[in-house]
């Protein structure tokens, strides 16, 4: 089993799915605030535990809406020099 696939395994354990009551809850505007505080609190929970049990930071990821523009991984590197190779037109 390569890296991938474990994490794909883990990721199947723990599920990526918002509960009836979150999806109701995210809808609202006043709700809203309160799901996404309870949804943080939970990872650093989550984090905080999978730590003490000897797994590393890369076991456990939390992304945000801007991670759906990313679609491969490049060093940085490779980012600054492309930005900084560009000319002003």
């Amino acid at each position: 089993m390569n890296d991938h696939e474990e994490r794909a395994a883990g990721l199947e354990k723990t599920g990526t799915h918002a509960s009836p009551l979150a999806r109701w809850m995210l809808r609202g505007r006043k709700t809203r605030h309160w799901v996404r505080t309870i949804y943080a609190w939970q990872s650093i929970f989550k984090l905080r535990n999978a730590m003490r049990q000897g797994m590393t930071h890369k076991d456990y990821y939390q992304a945000g809406k801007s991670v759906d523009g990313i679609h491969k991984i490049e060093p940085a590197g490779k980012i600054v020099s492309e930005f900084t190779c560009e000319s002003p037109d």
